[in-house]
């Protein structure tokens, strides 16, 4: 089935087969080249940006492509973003590459992905408006004059652990998109995070949610945005 791919595909150079869930605190899938050349190594285009990553050493999923669309349609001029859980950067360069006035700052303390994340920076030529930071979201922003109008918690396993952190990086009137993983608790999860915002004193003045994904009969990525 390999071959047959690389055959009726000039385009494609290698053909990987899934062997292990994604899994780890990196949250990096397992593979096994079965056709091509072994190399786990590729670039990704998406929105009008190029991503240079491994798959083998990061987490990337483009399934979230409509959904980083959606996040950047919502910024507005001039807004300073935080994105928590860059990665290899899809929603820090995504937004900065059609908000033209937005500043981005994007943590990742995955050695790979930052790497790949600051190549990737450069490729889209968006050095002047998105800074890399290696480290801990919880803690590599503290100290810096960082107030942000959006941030971005792309992190669904853990990201209800980071809240307190993103709470006192969103400005007043600011929004936090937080991505978390649902199994028909939703309504809790949303209760949690109100009230997690609330014992770091601050508000939640409004609340909405929605569904991104399906990852098991039993398991949903859902996205609670909170404005503060």
């Amino acid at each position: 089935i390999g071959l047959m791919i690389l055959e009726g595909h000039p385009n494609i150079k290698t053909v990987l087969v899934k062997t292990g869930p994604v899994s780890g605190e990196e949250r990096v899938g397992e593979y096994r080249v079965v056709a091509g050349i072994p190399e786990t190594e590729t670039v990704h285009r998406e929105s009008g940006c190029i991503f240079r990553l491994d798959l083998s050493k990061v987490f990337f999923n483009p399934r979230l492509s409509t959904e980083r669309r959606r996040i950047a349609e919502q910024s507005r001029p001039g807004e300073v973003v935080v994105d928590m859980f860059a990665g290899v950067g899809p929603f820090s360069i995504v937004l900065a590459k059609m908000n033209k006035t937005a500043r981005v700052y994007a943590a990742e303390k995955n050695g790979y992905a930052f790497r790949y994340l600051v190549e990737n920076i450069r490729l889209n030529r968006l050095e002047d408006r998105v800074t890399a930071f290696f480290g801990d979201s919880s803690t590599v922003f503290e100290g810096l004059d960082i107030v942000a109008d959006r941030v971005i918690m792309n992190l669904p396993h853990r990201s209800h652990e980071f809240l307190p952190a993103a709470t006192h990086l969103a400005r007043r009137g600011g929004v936090i998109h937080l991505y978390t993983v649902v199994r028909n608790n939703l309504d809790e999860k949303v209760r949690t995070a109100c009230e997690t915002v609330k014992s770091e004193g601050r508000e939640v003045v409004a609340v909405s949610s929605r569904m991104v994904k399906e990852v098991s009969p039993s398991q949903a990525i859902a996205r609670i945005d909170l404005w503060l």
